[in-house]
């Protein structure tokens, strides 16, 4: 058995026929799934690191085991610490919505919410209702001024597809604003 260091992290572990014969395994019966030459690879290992002053606590090594005509060798490298990659999951959540069951209701609610806030927001009819999609998120004395005229729904991500696909748009962004900030006295109540 001869033992060489390559490098600071690598070693050169060549095994003959007779020390193979003497440890009882042959080349072909090495294996990692078997705990007999687990053992036996670990022993190779503890007597190659303390040869050469390594140390071999907490750190992972990978075995590469080649053969050859009088036996075998094994490349033995201390394994690099990979930094774990760190996927994150987009958020998809809920979004804001209202349903209104009637086009006043729509027109006090947007008037009196655009007294206070200027929110991204869409107009859309389906089925007979008026929903009302928020794009920037609303403060909650906001959401509670509009739920005083319309009920408040949260959209999945799906949901909100369905109704950009389906649902007929009124009126959007700069359109909806300049509609409702400032509504005619002939249209109060």
């Amino acid at each position: 058995m001869v033992i060489e260091q390559l490098s600071a992290d690598k070693m050169l572990i060549t095994l003959h026929d007779d020390d193979l014969c003497v440890m009882g395994t042959s080349f072909e019966r090495m294996s990692g799934d078997d705990v007999r030459s687990r053992r036996l690879l670990l022993r190779l290992l503890l007597t190659a690191c303390r040869s050469y002053g390594i140390d071999c606590r907490g750190k992972k090594f990978v075995i590469e085991a080649l053969p050859t005509a009088g036996g075998c060798i094994l490349l033995v490298s201390v394994a690099r610490e990979k930094k774990r990659k760190i996927y994150r999951i987009k958020h998809i959540g809920h979004h804001d919505a209202f349903v209104f069951d009637s086009f006043d209701d729509v027109a006090d609610g947007l008037s009196r919410l655009f007294e206070i806030a200027r929110p991204a927001l869409a107009l859309y009819r389906h089925s007979g209702r008026y929903l009302l999609t928020v794009n920037d998120p609303l403060w909650p004395h906001e959401r509670l001024l509009i739920s005083e005229y319309g009920r408040r729904v949260r959209l999945t991500a799906m949901q909100r597809a369905y109704i950009f696909e389906h649902a007929a748009l009124i009126a959007d962004g700069a359109m909806l604003l300049h509609s409702f900030s400032t509504r005619p006295s002939c249209c109060s109540r």
